[in-house]
């Protein structure tokens, strides 16, 4: 047993109590007691409180390392006080308060002031923080019954100071953090006896993470193997009537791998990924609230289902969000989603077979304002009834029970070799019986038969349990059974019961179990010096059983017969074992085989057999043991007398048999006045109501065949009264004229001769016509439960006689009866299921006006106002007729029924009061009206046109019956005619309206009907009116289209089709183009009504990223979804290769062919027009030349065709008499071949004259150049222009001849030409003509022969034809061109005239000179010849000037 561990209180325990007890030595109701060594704790309380039921509240939290708040009432309530929910009225509290804390935080020491209950002060109580909290919270009228720790576990357990006696309480503890050593996590144990009822709590803090399923559940093993108790070798959830298992269990809600999306690796957090599908799917299902929901992903739900932890348990489930992982500070549920949100804070409970009902579950709460932590508290209440305190019989007079456990075999505990069976009871109430499997194939493993003696009444089989242990080397399991199961049959029961080894399923353990006790069974060990009891008679029936024949049934009564001198009619011989398959016995038969019998004998003979059996029979060389042996009464008028058997000697006689040969003929004094016996008579039975009347003593006188002596022994008469006093009895059975409950009474001040009690119900106060009740309660036993439906009948009264080993008392204690009549009134059920033959809704009542006694309603449905209870097969009355809807507190008045509840046949709704001891028989009644609500004439008419797509109105009639029990109509898609895998349309529709509009394009899946169900305030029914499913589609047919736009990524053209299959419901035609058959990103073209069958498309249309045409069907509901779709061909009528053969030499002129290749499908080619054009589409446009047919590739147009401003050249296709809007395009590549410049300096320094070479750049483009054409014009572009000269190719320049008269020309012009085409736009260049000629030019001297007057000259020589002396002149007025001057006598002055002539007089001079000298004696030659002066440019060119005057004039040319 582990210590009970309270910081502040090592040094002593006496601290511990101080601690524990509320005002020491003035209110103390704690004590411990050194038992053996072991401390154990008793809380006093108060004794009466055991008589109600109970209420314990079990909570849990982990404290997350924080310090607990207990402010508010959210976790645990304020004072202990009951709240609402419990019944509570502001003065009831917890009867027991036990605590889970993980993760707490114990806090340093602490003192409490504390006052006793008369507000005076007492000493400080010792504490640390966390106890001081509760304590505080909780305040002056709770005790501390333990407190255990271990690490950051703790584990509490408080006790109301008015609630039942505590006693037996021990605590044991158990790590199982790392190492299996650190007290981070494991579990703690408390366990504690209220009046006869044991209790067990284990708070556990399991291993966390989500993947550690394994690790939490082997914790819980290592938990409950650890935490032995009682020094029992089991675990204490195995034999205490009722255990908790609660804390942070850890255990996570995860999908099942088959529900993910996506694989999930294993990992060693609980953190999630960004995808986690678990997450996703729980948030969704605590925002819609669905709880129950969650389970199914619930890792312990999993794991217990499949046996692999805490099996026999069972969890409270959760009405409320889950407790881990959420935000610390925020009140209510807000999670933290970097962990799955999980229910890791459990309670769980387990009750040995026969006491599940004994506890009942009453709330299971989360506290969300607790904020101080990522868990939120929870918190669980029960209620239970206290048994009494079980006390093992110890008088040898008392009937111990005998049971016999048979075809016992356990089925999936794998284990090879020998294996024990070993059976004991709980309480203890026999020695451990030990056997060996007989044998172990197969997986199943057997063992013999097995009797065991109880000592203990039937009476009280009740309260014992066997515990059937499995061991080899080590400990494999344990079953339990509920020893009161045969009690309900004198047949075989068959049993089964799991075998479960700390927490885990390993097989389960059958056979059958059987009530072998006689009716009024004595040891064989007890016959002895106190001898055996005997009911007197003329016949005693011996009844026995025996192990270990192999003989048949008429040997063993031959034997019997021949061994004990017994006529073989007087033995009766009956198989106790069943013989399988009802066959006769055989020889052959095992060995264990179990036989009744039973000898008809007379009192001498019974006392003769009896002794003789006390060592065993021996049949043939067979022993069979006797087990045990029963006396009963075959004769109930004869008096009882008292035999010893263990004399042999003795023989037993019946005194009033001869009543003639006493002395005394006064039968009611014989036996005392003249009463003889035999010698070997030691003893004589004084008969039962002999008045006493003035005697005093009893004497005893021997006689011999002559006299009687004189003198005799005397003994002084004692006259025992042992009446009981203080009977209280209320009355549990709440039917009228039917009790039941417990009853208790005060024993009698001297019960030393009292052996038993009682109890019977009678007419009055005396024992009228009295009617036993309950069974013979043993003294020592003030109190006993009697069973309910005990009919009153006529008796007002309950007695109770006191009896003595000899006989019962005549004068009783009595107690006037009270009825109990707690019948429930004003049941009222509407029937929100609106299927026939289910129910739902809610149930309710008016309470009783007796209450008192009332602890929950038990709702039924039943065949009849009071169903009957009928003999089963078995010899019990089971109901018949009726089935439990639910049970409910006593402070509720209502039941809810879950819809779909099957109604099955049933007519009436029974309520039931029920006590702590019983469901009465007689019910509140209230006759069923099954609500029938369906709809009819359920019809669609569908105009979504998509086939495998709905859409249209669902319409119906309403129900003609219970129509104001409908809400609402709810229209799903379905499998079949009732609702298999069924999918919702939209919202439900308001009773009152009678159709649904199905959208459109509504998948239809694999729907083959409507369903419409009705649906009430509670649920939708569940057996629709259902509709087929036709599947309208329209869809057109033979989509064709012929693209006659032929532009490139453009269409134009007549779209056509055919009409539907089904067109009824079509309206119109909607056609598109869309990038693919299914229309993704469609673009309207246009519509058409139901009748039209054609489209034209506009021309120019574009196609883009358009792959289809599509054309859809459209009802008045919506258009279709599925298209009929038709693969666009784009008709492309574009020519290739356009190129312009330029031959007109000029910019922005041209002059020759466009060529191009026609289209790949010439055929579709009307004509092809040619343009120039300004841009690409050709918004300006000029035509060249004319149209031209499909074959012609080339069109002519002249030179100088002005292009100015247009950039391309454009061919139109004219295509089924439609002219193309894109034309094919090419740039305009003009070949311009213009010369670079031209330049032209003038050599000629003669006025009107010139001559020279004119040059000129080569153009950039020649392919087409034939010539250069060189003119003289009278402007830069030409005009009147005259040929100078043509030159070739290649030659870039021109020679103008000296003394060229340019007349009226002004500028010299250059043309390219090509082999046709000269250009009109020439490069010029202005003619600069260069006058070189000198003025005032003079030469002094006269020639007196000529008629010439000469200047004045300084010509000094005075000879005839000689002269000489100084030429002189002035420079001309541009010398840029003047190279040298050059002065000449000449002949004449007409450079034309065929005789001029000249003679050079002076050459090169200097252009800067001004003068020349003649020599004196130059010839003239010439009477008539001038003096010329020549300017000479060049060595080639000369520049000659004639000037004469005749008759006075001045000549110049």
């Amino acid at each position: 047993m582990g210590t009970c561990a309270c910081a502040g209180f090592e040094d002593s325990f006496e601290q511990f109590l101080e601690c524990c007890s509320a005002s020491k030595g003035v209110d103390a109701d704690a004590e411990a007691v050194d038992q053996n060594g072991q401390i154990s704790f008793y809380l006093k309380g108060r004794p009466e409180a055991l008589q109600r039921p109970l209420w314990l509240m079990a909570a849990s939290m982990n404290a997350g390392d924080e310090p607990i708040h207990l402010e508010g009432d959210d976790w645990i309530p304020r004072q202990g006080r009951r709240r609402a929910g419990d019944g509570g009225d502001g003065s009831s509290c917890y009867d027991l308060i036990v605590v889970a804390v993980q993760e707490a935080i114990l806090g340093g020491p602490v003192r409490l002031p504390r006052v006793n209950s008369n507000g005076g002060e007492l000493p400080p109580r010792h504490c640390n923080e966390l106890l001081a909290a509760f304590l505080e919270h909780l305040g002056q009228d709770y005790r501390v019954v333990t407190l255990l720790s271990r690490g950051a576990m703790v584990l509490l357990v408080f006790a109301w100071r008015f609630g039942p006696p505590l006693h037996d309480i021990e605590t044991a503890a158990e790590n199982t953090g790392l190492a299996h050593v650190f007290p981070n996590k494991g579990g703690l144990l408390a366990k504690l006896e209220v009046g006869g009822t044991s209790l067990c709590f284990v708070a556990a803090h399991l291993a966390a993470h989500s993947d550690h399923v394994q690790r939490r559940n082997a914790d819980v093993t290592e938990i409950l193997s650890g935490t032995k108790v009682s020094g029992m070798e089991l675990d204490a959830p195995s034999y205490c009537h009722h255990s908790f298992f609660f804390g942070d269990l850890n255990y996570r809600l995860e999908l099942r791998p088959e529900m993910r999306t996506s694989p999930r690796e294993a990992r060693e957090t609980d953190e999630l990924l960004e995808d986690d599908a678990d997450v996703d799917l729980i948030l969704q299902l605590i925002d819609a609230g669905d709880f129950q929901s969650l389970l199914q992903y619930d890792q312990l739900h999993v794991e217990m289902a499949a046996g692999r932890v805490l099996h026999g348990f069972s969890s409270a489930l959760p009405t409320w969000p889950p407790t881990y992982r959420v935000l610390k500070g925020e009140r209510g549920f807000h999670f933290d989603t970097k962990r799955v949100p999980s229910y890791c804070d459990r309670v769980l409970r387990r009750s040995l077979p026969g006491c599940q009902q004994q506890l009942q579950l009453r709330s299971f709460h989360a506290a969300p304002e607790v904020c101080t932590s990522d868990h939120k508290p929870i918190s669980s209440t029960w209620t239970f009834m206290a048994a009494p305190v079980f006390q093992i019989p110890t008088s040898p007079a008392t009937k111990g029970a005998w049971l016999r456990l048979s075809s016992i075999c356990c089925r999936g505990v794998c284990e090879e070799g020998p294996i024990q069976l070993r059976c004991r009871s709980t309480p203890k109430v026999m020695e451990e019986v030990v056997v060996e499997n007989t044998s172990n194939a197969g997986g199943n493993i057997t063992w013999g038969g097995i009797t065991l003696d109880l000592k203990v009444s039937k009476a009280n089989l009740d309260a014992v349990h066997l515990l059937l242990e499995l061991w080899s080397s080590a400990f494999l399991g344990v079953a339990a059974l509920h020893c009161a199961v045969p009690l309900q049959s004198s047949a075989a029961n068959r049993f089964e019961a799991p075998v479960i080894c700390y927490g885990e399923l390993r097989g389960h353990l059958s056979g059958f179990l059987t009530d072998v006790s006689p009716s009024r069974p004595i040891p064989v060990s007890s016959v002895g010096a106190n001898g055996a009891r005997k009911v007197g008679g003329d016949e005693i029936g011996i009844t026995f059983a025996m192990t270990g024949s192999e003989e048949l049934v008429a040997q063993i009564k031959a034997a019997l017969s021949k061994s004990f001198g017994i006529p073989q009619s007087d033995i009766f011989v009956s198989v106790a074992t069943q013989i399988p398959g009802q066959r006769r016995l055989q020889a052959d038969d095992s060995d264990q085989t179990d036989f009744r019998i039973a000898l008809s004998l007379s009192p001498g003979e019974a006392s003769r057999v009896l002794a003789e059996m006390a060592g065993g029979v021996s049949v043939f060389d067979l022993k069979m043991e006797i087990t045990d042996v029963a006396v009963e009464t075959r004769a109930a008028s004869v008096r009882t007398v008292r035999s010893d058997v263990t004399s042999t000697a003795a023989t037993a006689r019946v005194l009033a048999e001869d009543s003639d040969g006493s002395p005394s003929t006064n039968s009611s004094l014989a036996w005392c006045r003249r009463s003889y016996r035999q010698v070997t008579d030691l003893n004589i039975t004084v008969p039962t109501e002999t008045a006493l009347e003035d005697f005093t003593h009893f004497v005893i006188y021997t006689a011999s065949t002559l006299v009687e002596q004189s003198t005799p022994v005397e003994h002084l008469i004692f006259d025992a009264t042992a009446t009981v006093g203080g009977i209280g009895f209320i009355d549990d059975d709440l039917d009228p004229f039917e009790f039941g409950g417990n009853v208790t009474w005060q024993e009698p001040l001297d019960a030393s001769r009292v052996q038993d009690y009682l109890l019977y119900f009678a007419e009055d106060a005396a024992g009228a016509n009295r009617s036993s009740v309950g069974s013979i309660v043993p003294v020592g036993t003030n109190r006993i439960l009697l069973a309910a439906d005990i009919q009153q009948q006529a008796h007002d009264h309950l007695v109770i006689y006191t009896r003595s080993f000899l006989v019962e008392q005549t004068t009783p204690a009595f107690f006037a009866l009270s009825d109990t009549h707690s019948i429930a009134s004003d049941i009222v059920f509407e029937d929100l299921d609106l299927d026939y033959t289910d129910l739902g809704g809610n149930i309710s009542w008016l309470f009783p006006v007796e209450a008192q006694q009332v602890t929950e309603y038990y709702i039924y449905l039943g065949d009849s106002p009071e169903p009957a209870k009928i003999l089963g097969e078995n010899g019990n009355f089971p109901w018949t007729g009726r089935s439990q809807l639910g049970v409910v507190p006593y402070y509720n008045s209502d039941l809810f029924v879950p819809s779909e509840t099957p109604r099955n046949g049933y007519g009436y709704v029974l309520v039931y009061a029920s006590s702590a001891l019983a469901e009465q028989t007689t019910p509140a009644v209230h006759v069923i009206h099954d609500a029938n609500a369906s709809v009819s004439n359920v019809d669609f008419v569908g105009k979504d046109l998509d086939l495998e797509d709905l859409g249209g109105y669902v319409s119906w009639i309403e129900p003609t019956a219970d129509l104001d029990r409908v809400m609402a109509y709810s229209v799903y898609l379905s499998l079949d005619a009732v609702g298999t895998g069924r999918s919702k349309i939209e919202q439900d529709v308001l009773v009152g309206s009678t159709q649904l509009l199905v959208p459109a394009e509504t998948p239809r899946q694999t729907f083959t009907y409507f369903v419409v169900y009705t649906r009430s305030t509670l649920v939708e029914q569940s057996t629709p009116v259902s509709h087929v499913l036709f599947d309208t589609s329209a869809l057109p047919r033979n989509l064709d289209f012929l693209d006659i736009d032929v532009d490139r990524n453009e269409m134009g053209g007549n779209l056509t089709w055919e009409a539907p299959s089904d067109p009824t419901h079509v309206v119109e035609y909607v056609i598109y183009l869309g990038e693919n058959a299914y229309g993704k990103d469609r673009s309207l073209l246009g519509n058409v009504s139901e009748s039209t069958f054609e489209f034209f498309v506009p021309l120019d249309t574009l196609i883009d990223n358009f792959t289809h045409l599509l054309v859809y069907s459209k009802s008045d509901l919506a258009e279709m979804t599925t298209p009929a779709a038709l693969l666009i061909k784009d008709s492309v009528a574009e020519v290739d290769n356009i190129t312009l053969f330029d031959r007109d030499l000029d910019k922005d002129e041209v002059g020759g062919e466009i060529t191009w290749d026609p289209p790949t499908e010439e055929r579709i080619v009307d004509k092809y027009r040619v343009f120039f054009q300004v841009d690409p589409a050709g918004s300006e446009k000029s035509q060249v030349d004319t149209d031209q047919p499909p074959g012609s590739l080339t069109v002519s147009f002249p030179e100088d065709t002005n292009i100015t401003g247009m950039e391309y050249i454009g061919i139109f296709i004219t295509a089924f008499g439609i002219e193309q809007q894109t034309p094919s395009v090419a740039p305009i590549v003009e070949t311009i071949s213009s010369v670079g410049f031209v330049a032209f300096t003038d050599k000629d320094l003669d006025n009107l004259q010139i001559g020279g070479t004119i040059y000129w750049g080569p153009p950039p483009e020649i392919t087409y150049n034939q010539d250069y054409v060189v003119y003289y014009a009278q402007s830069a572009t030409g005009d009147a222009r005259l040929v100078a000269g043509v030159v070739p190719l290649g030659t870039n320049s021109l020679t103008i001849p000296l003394d060229t008269y340019h007349n009226q020309f002004t500028h010299f012009v250059v043309y390219t030409r090509s082999v046709a085409y000269e250009q009109t736009t020439p490069v010029g260049v202005e003619i600069y003509d260069h006058d070189g000629l000198v003025t005032n030019l003079y030469f002094s001297g006269l020639d007196e022969s000529t008629a010439i007057k000469r200047s004045q000259s300084g010509d000094t020589d005075l000879d005839l034809n000689m002269i000489g002396g100084v030429l002189q002149w002035t420079l001309p007025s541009d010398t840029s061109g003047v190279l040298q001057y050059n002065v000449y006598l000449t002949f004449t002055s007409n450079p034309w005239d065929p005789y001029f002539r000249r003679d050079a007089l002076e050459l090169a001079l200097s252009p800067t000179l001004t003068q020349a000298t003649v020599p004196v004696g130059t010839s003239k030659l010439s009477g008539d010849g001038i003096e010329e002066v020549t300017c000479s440019f060049t060595a080639a060119d000369t520049v000659r000037y004639f000037q004469w005057q005749r008759g006075g004039k001045e000549l110049r040319f």
